[in-house]
């Protein structure tokens, strides 16, 4: 019933999301405003930097917990990483 607040909601989910499958593949992530929000809809910056050697246990848990994620978004589960 309220399509700004959806859009909005829609658009912090999909990075969420996003920053997760880095994380997943084993990047270290982060996202950063790049200006005010009054200017522009749109100012979010989605970083990630790829870990030396990360652990298999903690990359298979980051996963779960982005396949949990995705799964309550969508209804079904990801791809999984290869």
């Amino acid at each position: 019933r309220r399509p700004l607040l959806r859009q909005k909601l829609c658009s912090a989910a999909t990075d969420a999301l996003r920053l997760m499958r880095l994380e997943a593949a084993g990047y270290e992530t982060d996202a950063t405003e790049l200006i005010d929000p009054e200017n522009t809809p749109k100012n979010i910056m989605l970083r990630g930097y790829l870990k030396k050697n990360p652990s298999k246990a903690k990359l298979e848990a980051a996963f779960k917990e982005y396949s949990e994620c995705y799964r309550f978004m969508y209804g079904y589960d990801p791809t999984p990483l290869p």
